[in-house]
């Protein structure tokens, strides 16, 4: 089974294996990825779609949060799952922030 994971510092870049998947998502793409890592649990559309897109109008950004979405999908498959009305992540996905903040906590 592949290892994905997600690199936010220093650069963002979704790695499969330790390769950089190609095609490349794009930012906003790995900005939604990296809001699902980072905040666990089920975001409604809308309010993932204001986040990232609300300087659109509303069919523009609606339209840019499904392309986005698809492409996150193609990329990482069954680890993003939603409805009509949510998106969440599931499974494990390794992301150098979360490391950090586990390595920080046990500093204390």
């Amino acid at each position: 089974m592949a290892t994905l994971a997600l690199r936010l510092c220093g650069g963002l870049e979704l790695t499969v294996d330790g390769n950089p998947v190609v095609p490349s998502l794009g930012a906003k793409t790995l900005a939604l990825l990296a809001f699902l890592r980072l905040e666990p649990g089920a975001h409604r559309r809308e309010a993932l779609t204001a986040l990232l897109w609300g300087e659109y109008a509303d069919e523009k950004a609606k339209t840019s949060f499904r392309q986005a979405l698809t492409r996150l999908r193609d990329a990482v498959g069954d680890l993003v799952i939603g409805d009509r009305v949510t998106i969440q992540l599931r499974g494990d996905l390794a992301c150098d922030v979360s490391d950090f903040e586990v390595l920080a906590a046990s500093d204390s």
